[in-house]
C-alpha cells in the first residue's frame, strides 16, 4: 500500500551489517525483551555505514542524522501512498456504512487486514498516511483514536510479533485467527457457523512471499502488479516440487486495488 524512498545513488552503498542476531531482531523482535534497543542499534549501524563514505575524512556525520532518519522512516515523512489506496478504502467505507446499493463491489461484508514482514512501526505509519487502523495485534492491544469506529484496516499481523516471515504459513494462520476475532467483534458473526462463509483473499506484489505463501496457507492469491511487469490478466505458478499439471495454479494479475471488484473464485 505504501512505498519508501531513498535516493537512487545511495542504494548501491546501502551497508547492512551481517550480524544475523540483529537482523533476526529486526523482523522477529517481540520474542526478545531487548528488541527495541537492538533494532535502534542495527538501524544506526546501517545509517552510519551508508553515509560515512560521503563525508570528508575531516568531518563527522551530523549528530542529528541517525535520530532524524529513524523518525522519518517511522512516519509518513519517509513514505508515499499509492494513488489507488485511498479511493479503494473510501469505497469500502461507503459499502460498510450504506450497503452495496449503487456500488459494483461484489461483497456485502469485507474485512481488511495487513500481513507484513516488518516491525511494530507499521500501524503508526499507516495511520500517519491517513488510514484508520484497528487496535488488534498479536499478543498486544494497541489503543487507537479510532477505537470502536469503522476502520480501514481491522488488524495488522507483523513478523515482529509472530516470529516468522512470509511465505511461512504460520503468519497467514495468525492472520486468520485475527480475522476470526474481527468478525466476531466487528461484524457480530458467529464464527462457529459463519466463518466459512467468508473467502480468504490475499493481495501482494511478490510472487514467492505473497502469492506462493498465500497458496500454501490455503488462501486465494492476487498478484498486484502496479509497475506493469505482467501484461497477462492471469499467470501460472508452480505450487509443488514436481512438474505436473496438478502442481500449477492460475493466479489473477491486477494493477489497481479497485480492480478487486472483478475478482471471482472461478
Amino acid at each position: 500500500m505504501v512505498e519508501g524512498g531513498m535516493r537512487t545513488e545511495l542504494l548501491p552503498h546501502l551497508a547492512v551489517p551481517s550480524n544475523s542476531i540483529e537482523l533476526w531482531n529486526l523482523s522477529f523482535g517481540r520474542l526478545n525483551s531487548n528488541a527495541q534497543t537492538l533494532i535502534r542499534r542495527f538501524v544506526s549501524q546501517v545509517i552510519s555505514r551508508t553515509f560515512t563514505p560521503f563525508v570528508d575524512v575531516t568531518h563527522q556525520l551530523p549528530e542529528r542524522l541517525v535520530p532524524d532518519l529513524i523518525h522519518r522512516f517511522s512516519s509518513s515523512e519517509g513514505y508515499s501512498i499509492y494513488p489507488d489506496v485511498k479511493p479503494f478504502f473510501d469505497m469500502l467505507q461507503q459499502v460498510k456504512k450504506h450497503g452495496r446499493s449503487g456500488s459494483d463491489w461484489p461483497w456485502s461484508s469485507t474485512t481488511v487486514g495487513v500481513i507484513t514482514n516488518s516491525d511494530d512501526r507499521i500501524p503508526g505509519i499507516l495511520e500517519s498516511l491517513g488510514l484508520s487502523v484497528g487496535r488488534r495485534s498479536i499478543e498486544k492491544v494497541r489503543l487507537s483514536p479510532q477505537d470502536g469506529a469503522v476502520t480501514d484496516v481491522s488488524f495488522v499481523v507483523l513478523s515482529y510479533d509472530v516470529g516468522c516471515e512470509k511465505p511461512d504459513t504460520r503468519i497467514f494462520d495468525a492472520a486468520k485467527a485475527m480475522f476470526r476475532e474481527a468478525l466476531s467483534t466487528e461484524a457480530g458473526v458467529d464464527v462457529s457457523t459463519g466463518f466459512d462463509d467468508f473467502t480468504p483473499l490475499y493481495v501482494g506484489d511478490e510472487l514467492e512471499k505473497d502469492v506462493l505463501g498465500a497458496i500454501a496457507a490455503g488462501w486465494y492469491p492476487v498478484l498486484l502488479d502496479r509497475e506493469g511487469k505482467y501484461h497477462e490478466r492471469m499467470i501460472t505458478v508452480r505450487t509443488g516440487v514436481t512438474d505436473s499439471p496438478y502442481t500449477r495454479q492460475f493466479v489473477p494479475v491486477m494493477h489497481d486495488l479497485r480492480d478487486l471488484r472483478f475478482w471471482r473464485t472461478s
